[in-house]
């Protein structure tokens, strides 16, 4: 999630600035950070659990013989506990690169790349 959120930061670098030169205050751009982490994290868990499901299906289908059997059981509150797990880490990786807004150098990262 890190590296996910570092390339993220990475390529609207010049936005950030932007939006620093426009008058926005730090605390606006981290938001936008935050929000914008934790929509891919929805994407994720919306679309990952049906496919990871149906995978583990297919995997345990596969795996089974005429001689071991095996079965795939995961429970809701895993899944739970796992998205809780996964929304704090996401929440302190976006706090975490937020800070970089600070570093943002605005004059060199609006002068034209042509």
């Amino acid at each position: 999630m890190y590296n996910l959120g570092m390339l993220t930061f990475t390529e609207r670098y010049r936005e950030y600035a932007t939006m620093r030169v426009l008058g926005f205050r730090l605390n606006e751009i981290r938001s936008i950070i935050v929000k914008d982490n934790l929509l891919t994290w929805v994407e994720g868990t919306v679309i990952g659990i049906p496919l990871g499901l149906a995978f583990l299906k297919v995997y345990v289908s596969i795996a089974d013989s005429d001689t071991s059997e095996f079965f795939s059981y995961i429970s809701i509150g895993g899944l739970v506990i796992a998205g809780g797990i996964l929304f704090v880490n996401v929440v302190l990786i976006a706090w975490l690169i937020s800070h970089h807004i600070k570093q943002v150098d605005m004059a060199s990262a609006l002068k034209s790349i042509d």
